[in-house]
């Protein structure tokens, strides 16, 4: 029962904070998310290739959930540690901060081990109420606005994935019945379903958690988001809260991988990379740059299931490294943004800020380079897309690295910085290129996940 324990952990944390002080309140915000570590730990580590189910299937350990939900404890247990170093919060804001912060790691670890379609969806709607509320925490019309949009595309988007699920199931439930409300029964039982409909409703599914996932045109609400979170979240937003929409389209995509769905998310993940890498280039803001990246980011991983083959494996590889690297990116820049208050950036924090930024455009041995080269292999027959593929990765490159440097490297400092202010995002990257060193035990997880639903 290690998926419900992983559950419970955030969820009592959440609740038991409301009624603590403002020092107890943090260290039980970090013990709760360690906890879901080491739990999601041991659940990946024994992850088998046939999902194991749950309370009568309604919940699901696969490799696919397990690696999400260790990538979602990881981050959000880093992000709770570095948080009392970067947060300043009056006694009513930190209060409201540590309960939904709790309460969002809740709502995506569901996300991961849900079985049912239509809790899938309650989850995913569910990480946007929960999240709105960090996102316009200071309370002031900038981040208001952002919060207001964000809350309304991503309700709006979701309505669409409720329409495919509503269609999918409709579809299972004439050919075999009730249990066709199941992820696992769908993908046993999908060569007896309508296959035209069954194309139309994961159309429908892709478009829909497409624009939680932030792939363009549906991603106006990212940039705003980023930017206006504190960067604690901001880093759990990029770091996870993109890959459980992801997790939802691969999830979904699997049940029809041909064709025009295969087609429209090739399409799709090259123009989100192509405008994802060019409109970094323009960003000053870099909250604003780094949620451009994920757009690009995401535009890869899709163009990587859309290829089918071992792209689907190395899609999932990327999404786990760029949730590592991200996260470590917008920690890194928290440190930054805290230092230049002092007149300047220690060499620490230049370090730490420097290496995600550069492993994060993908520079080897991050585990990103590795995923970007097994996407590339992927689409090299079809030479226009592995055209526009190498441009965006380069150019994503150039600016992230260009930009590590300007900010990073300018004005120094010879004062020590917070411990918290660097090593957090430093053993982010060190995972990564942990990764990219040794990425058999992921890529194996990975593999016999696609085996097992196969």
């Amino acid at each position: 029962m290690i998926p419900i324990l992983i559950l419970l952990s955030p969820l009592a944390g959440s609740l038991i904070s409301l009624v603590l002080g403002r020092r107890p309140r943090e260290i039980c915000c970090i013990l709760s998310s360690f906890i879901s570590l080491v739990l999601s730990t041991t659940a990946l580590i024994s992850v088998r290739a046939e999902p194991e189910s749950f309370l009568s299937g309604e919940v699901i350990l696969d490799g696919l959930g397990a690696l999400v939900a260790f990538l979602i404890s990881l981050i959000v247990f880093l992000a709770s540690v570095y948080s009392p170093y970067y947060m300043n919060l009056d006694e009513k804001k930190h209060r409201t901060y540590y309960f939904l912060l709790q309460l969002f790691d809740f709502t995506m670890l569901s996300v991961c081990i849900s079985n049912n379609i239509f809790l899938i969806w309650v989850f995913v709607e569910a990480t946007t109420l929960s999240s709105v509320f960090l996102v316009a925490l200071r309370g002031d019309p900038t981040s208001l606005e952002a919060g207001w949009k964000y809350v309304l595309l991503c309700t709006v988007g979701l309505s669409i994935a409720l329409f495919g699920t509503v269609m999918l199931y409709v579809n299972a439930l004439e050919k075999i019945g009730e249990s066709g409300i199941l992820w696992t029964e769908l993908m046993r039982n999908k060569s007896v379903l309508d296959g035209r409909v069954l194309e139309t409703a994961v159309i429908f599914l892709i478009a829909g958690y497409g624009v939680k996932a932030g792939l363009f045109p549906f991603h106006w609400w990212l940039p705003d988001a980023y930017s206006e979170a504190p960067t604690p979240v901001s880093s759990v937003l990029s770091g996870v809260l993109i890959n459980c929409s992801f997790l939802a389209i691969a999830r979904f995509y699997l049940l029809s991988p041909s064709g025009i769905v295969s087609s429209l998310l090739m399409f799709f993940g090259i123009i989100s990379a192509i405008f994802g890498s060019i409109a970094m280039i323009r960003q000053v803001n870099m909250k604003r740059l780094l949620a451009y990246s994920s757009v690009e980011n995401m535009g890869i991983a899709c163009i990587g299931l859309g290829a089918g083959g071992i792209g689907i494996m190395f899609s999932i590889f990327h999404v786990f490294n760029h949730g590592l690297l991200k996260s470590a990116a917008f920690l890194s820049w928290g440190g930054v943004e805290r230092s230049n208050k002092m007149g300047g950036v220690p060499p620490s924090v230049a370090f730490s800020l420097v290496l995600s930024f550069i492993l994060l455009g993908g520079c080897p041995p991050a585990g990103i380079f590795l995923s970007e080269l097994g996407i590339l292999t992927s689409v090299v027959r079809d030479v226009s897309v592995a055209v526009l593929y190498l441009i965006s990765t380069f150019v994503s490159f150039s600016v992230l690295s260009y930009s590590a440097m300007e900010k990073g490297l300018g004005k120094m400092l010879a004062e020590k910085s917070s411990f918290s202010a660097w090593i957090i995002p430093v053993i982010s990257s060190t995972i990564s290129i942990a990764a990219g060193l040794y990425p058999i035990p992921i890529l194996h997880i990975i593999e016999e996940f696609l085996g097992g639903v196969g």
